[in-house]
């Protein structure tokens, strides 16, 4: 027993100076891109683990969420790249919001991920559903991108015609008050 208590002691005092000599987590994640891409899946699962780990502790802080979020989308997109769609499409799921701590789908503020990250997330999406033959879910994912842009579109006309109309008045006034 005493020596398994010495042989506990002596682990945590190595996993300590193995967290000292960390490296950072953008090169982990990188790292198992490059093991991901020499066919060493499980190589590369290890490497996204920590990113994983960091993801559902939140212990990045508000700086660190968007680099997050970035090696995510680099992690989706080697798995796309690698022909593993199904691995990529749970990761774009949880970008997405549909499955994640990164809020609602409906929201882009508190998903970390602006507009056009957010479009090209369910682009993404709409591809990995195409490669796994499920169409019903590419057709479902591309619509959501439609409605988003003509909402987003609608929103610009409206703010387009009133400003216009704000020059426009604008322009009356100054004119009735030249001499």
């Amino acid at each position: 027993i005493a020596k398994l208590r010495e042989r506990q002691t002596r682990f945590d005092a190595e996993s300590e100076k193995q967290q000292e000599l960390a490296l950072p987590l953008d090169l982990v994640v990188r790292y198992g891109i490059c093991q991901l891409h020499l066919d060493k899946l499980a190589s590369a699962l290890q490497c996204f683990a920590a990113l994983r780990q960091v993801e559902t502790s939140g212990s990045a802080g508000e700086e660190g969420q968007g680099e997050v979020v970035e090696l995510l989308e680099e992690v989706a997109k080697a798995y796309m790249d690698t022909g593993k769609f199904f691995r990529a499409l749970e990761i774009l799921r949880r970008l997405d919001g549909s499955k994640t701590t990164y809020g609602s789908s409906s929201s882009s503020s508190s998903s970390g991920l602006s507009e056009i990250a957010r479009w090209r997330v369910k682009l993404q999406m709409a591809r990995s559903y195409l490669a796994l033959n499920q169409f019903k879910g590419a057709a479902t994912t591309l619509a959501q991108i439609e409605s988003t842009c003509a909402v987003g579109a609608a929103d610009a006309a409206t703010a387009a015609t009133a400003a216009g109309a704000a020059a426009a008045a604008t322009a009356t006034t100054s004119a009735s008050m030249s001499p």
